[in-house]
């Protein structure tokens, strides 16, 4: 026997590049090379140096949970001193993913670009 859940998630996953391994399909957006995902920022949450992003996008009917990784935290959380201010809550951002890239320390890496309109 299989349990199995009466009610959908509040919120969708998203996943850069290919659905990984364990993801519902069915509740996860796959953001493929050079495609971009619009929205807006309604909750930035940090837990021991790892932040995950919630999103309203208009596309998608639930909010959209969004995993930082280094490329994207980067990108999100410059400070003025680079000449940027940091993303907050309420700014509107397009994400773009622009492909898998190999790190100097023989990893895989996630490009990211990120726009903001406040």
């Amino acid at each position: 026997m299989a349990f199995s859940s009466q009610t959908k998630p509040k919120v969708m996953f998203l996943c850069w590049g290919e659905l990984k391994e364990g993801l519902d399909a069915d509740n996860t957006i796959v953001v493929k090379d050079n495609e971009s995902i619009t929205g807006k920022i309604v909750g930035i949450d940090e837990y021991e140096g790892n932040y995950k992003y919630t999103l309203q996008s208009k596309d998608y009917p639930r909010d959209i949970l969004v995993w930082g990784n280094s490329a994207l935290n980067r990108e999100m959380l410059l400070s003025d001193e680079d000449g940027f201010v940091p993303v907050k809550e309420g700014d509107k951002v397009r994400i773009t993913y622009t492909g898998k890239y190999k790190t100097a320390q023989g990893g895989t890496g996630y490009g990211m670009r990120v726009e903001v309109d406040r």
